[in-house]
């Protein structure tokens, strides 16, 4: 091997030159240093995915958006039958008195006009009109024109507040015609992984059997206390983010009209 200092030539194997003392690189071992490594390429990290749909979520929503319908559907019928009925029972209870009170004054020979400041007086207040509507008369028209259908959405609006446990975050409701519109806002984003399957739970629970004949029944009973036809409950699901994502309709035969937006 040659010295780089001075050019003299030395033997393999020295690490000094012999003749002015500069040490001597080695020549394999400078190849080696020299040798062109292999690129590694390094591989880009693996993007976060979004959260994967949790099992069952879809039908803990499908099961609360059951009870909020029904509870609206139920509200309906406690306003329009069983209030009427326990206010009618209420006039009898309190016009018996005054038929005894009257007889008793008869007996007796007493003019009757002189009890008249102590004849109870049937209670007749917050108690629909649920006489028989005209012909082109609606549910609409029936609670418009008696000034209580303000009262009548409050009524069925409190009755799904109450099932609604945070799952269904906004829930609205409005009578046009002979139809009771519901709105619900499910607790989800129409851009959620999970948003497909809830949606698909809600609408398998809404149109099965058992609850298109609960509906249907409620329908019908509506219709022979008020003497009306074609009442129809619609029930429209929103995400969280606005967007339409089905649709069920119900009337006395069950569910008429279903349609999934997603």
């Amino acid at each position: 091997m040659f010295c780089k200092n001075c050019g003299a030539q030395n033997p393999d194997g020295m690490k000094f030159c012999s003749n002015c003392g500069a040490a001597l690189e080695d020549a394999a071992a400078t190849a080696d240093a020299t040798q062109v490594q292999p690129t590694v390429t390094a591989q880009p990290a693996p993007a976060p995915q979004g959260p994967a749909p949790k099992p069952g979520n879809g039908k803990t929503v499908a099961i609360v958006v059951l009870a909020v319908l029904l509870a609206a559907a139920i509200g309906l019928v406690v306003y329009f039958v069983v209030l009427p009925q326990l206010n009618g029972g209420q006039q009898a209870a309190t016009s018996q008195p005054a038929q005894e009170q009257e007889g008793d004054a008869e007996a007796d020979g007493t003019d009757k006009t002189e009890s008249d400041d102590t004849t109870m007086i049937p209670d007749t207040t917050a108690a629909p009109d649920t006489t028989t509507p005209s012909a082109g008369t609606t549910l609409e028209d029936m609670l418009r024109s008696s000034g209580q259908y303000d009262e009548m959405c409050d009524t069925v609006t409190e009755s799904m507040e109450q099932d609604m446990g945070g799952v269904i975050t906004d829930a609205q409701v409005e009578i046009s015609d002979n139809t009771v519109c519901l709105a619900m806002e499910l607790g989800v984003a129409s851009t959620d992984p999970s948003a497909t399957q809830i949606v698909q739970e809600v609408m398998n629970a809404c149109t099965s059997d058992d609850v298109a004949t609960t509906m249907g029944q409620i329908c019908a009973q509506v219709e022979s206390e008020l003497g009306l036809s074609d009442v129809t409950y619609l029930c429209d699901f929103y995400t969280s983010d606005g967007v339409n994502v089905g649709y069920v309709g119900y009337g006395a035969s069950g569910v008429i009209a279903a349609e999934s937006a997603i």
